[in-house]
């Protein structure tokens, strides 16, 4: 994934999903994705390729890559991957899912830490304004004591809660 987020684990995450349905073990209408750090970068940008899934769960997930440089407390770790923005801002740009923000319909519930140093707050922030200027469905939950993982007890049963409530909302159990 050297200067490629996204490019060929997408395509590898939506073959298997393509796989599973295929097998009968997924049911190709009621799909749901989620992630957390990278795997919530992938599920931000997931949507931003496709409508398939009928909600998606992001925590402690980049929006825009820059910020994973320049405000990141591991930052030099970005620029093994993509350089250093002033020097290859398109690579950064063209990777970061807020620069197709205006593609995403899926419904988007967004978690994360206020005291996160690995994956800036900012970037929920900004992903959740821009989906509710397009007037999409989005929420934003904010933890005031979480960090990249949450490690309190109540903090962790609160995320789980949280997600089960999103994806019955849009995913039902079937009766």
């Amino acid at each position: 994934v050297v200067g490629a987020w996204g490019e060929a684990d997408t395509p590898d995450i939506l073959a298997g999903v393509d796989a599973l349905v295929e097998r009968g073990i997924a049911d190709g209408e009621r799909l749901g994705v989620m992630g957390a750090s990278y795997g919530g970068y992938l599920t931000n940008w997931i949507l931003t390729r496709t409508g398939r899934f009928k909600a998606a769960s992001a925590a402690a997930s980049a929006a825009e890559l820059i910020d994973l440089r320049l405000i990141l407390d591991g930052g030099e770790v970005m620029a093994h991957y993509f350089g250093e923005p002033w020097q290859n801002r398109e690579a950064y740009t063209a990777h970061s899912p807020l620069t197709f923000v205006e593609r995403i319909t899926t419904p988007l519930f967004i978690q994360h830490g206020e005291r996160d140093p690995r994956v800036p707050v900012a970037g929920a922030w900004k992903m959740y304004r821009a989906l509710r200027a397009l007037g999409r469905t989005v929420e934003l939950d904010l933890y005031p004591r979480g960090g990249h993982v949450m490690t309190e007890p109540a903090l962790q049963y609160e995320v789980m809660r949280r997600n089960l409530e999103w994806f019955l909302r849009w995913i039902p159990a079937e009766p």
